[in-house]
Parts: structure tokens; sequence; C-alpha cells
């Protein structure tokens, strides 16, 4: 099947399923008057324009997004026992990026679309086509079928057609008449050069006559002051020579200058890394210093903490078996016969062993003390 055509499967048809246009099939065509009441009825029927999405409505449904997003973050934070100062910040930092996605319009939190958000993409649709058809933005629907309006346009396109035509002949006519001028001033400063170009020839020809005879007289005095010219030249070039020997020794010595100056900015520069190399030396060791210090503190607090601990467990004992003593001594006085000799007998004993318990317990805290 394709496009509704077809079987739905060609099993059990006995064919291959393959559709094919009846070539032979020939379509009843409509008749002028059957064109011309359906071309009404287009006309008549127009579709209304679609319904533009309301634009307040949207940032309100947005805006209280942002606020329920943020309202889920401080109770996420809240939760997981953040400080206020931080959980302020971090509102505050996605709040500004959320206002800022919001202004874009990228901000997308509800996937469910109302009618506002289907009229907006409907319009996006819309403008899309418009740009894809290159349609006016003046466009109105059903105005295809408006043969007078399209007329009525045609007419006004080729008006203005016209009218540009007409234009552009003016503008070139103008341009051509300019032209024209210009090529009149033109040939008129031509002939003026013309005029002037000839007096200057016969202005020349004068000056030649009388260089000419000026030359005559020159040209003996010319013959001297090239043998004087020749002579100079000699002194010159000698002249020339020596300075391009000192230029030379001066070269020399700058060459020798710079070389110096090369090796004394190595050795600054070979100077600068050792004190570097020195500063770095000198910073390790004093980190290492600090991390022995920190270690050893660290050690002295652990070997504190653990002989207060076994200090407080011997105080435990220590009230536990006081108490132990108690009550011992109490059920003895209570359990004692009123014979006065069974009494003082049990009071002797106890007597006797306490002290002798003082004396173990003393003696187990003088060991500890030594193992520690």
């Amino acid at each position: 099947m394709y496009n509704g055509i077809g079987l739905s499967t060609p099993r059990g048809s006995g064919t291959s399923g393959y559709i094919q246009k009846n070539m032979s099939m020939v379509r009843p065509q409509k008749s002028r008057e059957e064109f011309l009441k359906d071309l009404q009825q287009l006309r008549e029927n127009v579709l209304p324009p679609p319904k533009k999405a309301n634009r307040d409505i949207l940032l309100h449904k947005q805006k209280r997004s942002i606020l329920l997003h943020l309202e889920k973050l401080r109770q996420e934070l809240h939760e997981r026992g953040t400080a206020e100062e931080e959980i302020e910040e971090r509102l505050k930092t996605a709040e500004a990026k959320l206002n800022e996605m919001m202004e874009k319009g990228e901000l997308d939190f509800e996937k469910k679309e109302d009618t506002h958000q289907q009229a907006i993409a409907k319009e996006r649709e819309y403008e899309r086509m418009r740009r894809a058809f290159a349609m006016s933005e003046d466009y109105r629907p059903g105005s295809a079928f408006d043969f007078e309006g399209q007329e009525k346009k045609k007419l006004e396109k080729v008006h203005e057609s016209e009218k540009r035509k007409e234009e552009e002949r003016q503008i070139r006519k103008e341009k051509k008449r300019a032209e024209r001028e210009r090529e009149k001033e033109r040939e008129q400063r031509e002939k003026e050069r013309e005029k002037e170009k000839e007096r200057e020839k016969e202005k020349e020809k004068e000056r030649e006559n009388r260089e000419k005879e000026r030359q005559r007289e020159k040209e003996r005095e010319r013959e001297r002051e090239r043998e004087r010219e020749k002579e100079r030249e000699k002194e010159k070039e000698r002249e020339r020579e020596r300075e391009r020997e000192k230029e030379k020794e001066r070269e020399r010595e700058k060459e020798r200058e710079r070389e110096r100056e090369r090796e004394r900015e190595k050795e600054r520069q070979r100077e600068r890394e050792k004190e570097k190399e020195r500063e770095r030396e000198r910073k390790a060791k004093e980190e290492s210093e600090a991390l022995e210090k920190k270690r050893l503190a660290e050690e002295l607090k652990a070997k504190e903490a653990k002989a207060k601990e076994e200090e407080r467990r011997e105080r435990e004992k220590a009230a536990k078996q006081r108490g132990r003593r108690k009550e011992s001594s109490s059920s003895s006085s209570r359990s004692s016969s009123p014979s006065g000799d069974s009494s003082d007998s049990v009071s002797e004993s106890s007597s006797e062993s306490s002290p002798s318990r003082s004396r173990s317990r003393s003696d187990s805290r003088r060991r500890t003390k030594k193992k520690r």
C-alpha cells in the first residue's frame, strides 16, 4: 500500500503488490461554469488568519517556572546541608542564567505545549514558509484568487518599472550632457595648450640662438674647468679612499665592542640563571622544613591525645574500683552479725586489704608511665 492506495499486503493476492498508474483512464474535466463557481466559493470562503499567541501569558509562565525551579534548587541545597550564603550566591547565579536564557528564547521547562506555545510555533512555521516562497510581508490569504487585485498589482509594478526606466533614462541623459560639456572644455584646453606650445617653440628658438652664442664662449671655459675638475676629482678620490679606510677601522672597532657587549650579556644571563636556581633551592628547602615541622606538630598532637585518652581510662577504672569497694563495704556492714568480734574482724580485714589495693594501683600506673 502506498499513500492509502492498493492492498495492505500482497500475501494471498497472487500479485507483487506493485502500484502502477492507470494511463488509460481519462479524468472528467470541469466546465467553465463549474470552474467559475468553485473560484467564487474560494473567494467567499477565505480562511481566517491564525490566532496570535499572547506573549504576556507566555512570559508570565516562564517567570513562574523560573521561580519554581529556584525554589526546588533551594530545597535541594538545604537538604544537602549547604551554607546559607553559598545557597544565596548559587541562586543568584542560577536566576541570572535563567533570565538570560529567557531573553534569548532558549528556556524550555515544560514539555507540554499549550495553545499559546502552539500558536508561536505556527507563527515561526509560517514565517519560514514565507521566506522559502519569497512572499511579501503584506501578503493577504486568498489574494491569489483576487484576479482584479492581481491585475492592479501587475499594472502598478509595470508603472513602477516604467517610472524607474524613465528616471534611469534621465540620469543617462544628464550624464551624457555632462560628458559632452567636459569634452568641450577638454578640447578648448587642448587648443590653448597647442597655442601655448607654439609660443614656447618660438621662444625656444630664440633662446637656442642666444644659447649657441654663449655656448661657443663657454666651451673654452669648460675645457679649462674640465682640467680643474679632473684635478679636483683625483683629490676627492684620494680623500674618499682615506675616509673609507677610517670607516672600515670604525666598523671593526664597533664589531669588537658589540662582541664584548655580547659576552657581558651572556655573563649576566648566567648570573641570573644561577640566582634563580639558588632561589628555587631555598624555596624548596623552606617548603620541606615547613612540611617537617607540620608533621612533627601533628605527631606531637596525636601523642598528647593518646596520653589524655589513656589517663581518662585510668581515672574511669579507678572510679569503678572505688564504687565497687563502697558497694562491698556497704553490703558487709548490712550482713554483719550481732557479735562485735566478727564486725571488728571484718573491718580489720578490709582495712588491711585497702592499702594493698592502693599499692597495686600505684604500681600499675607507674608501669603505664614507663611504657609511654
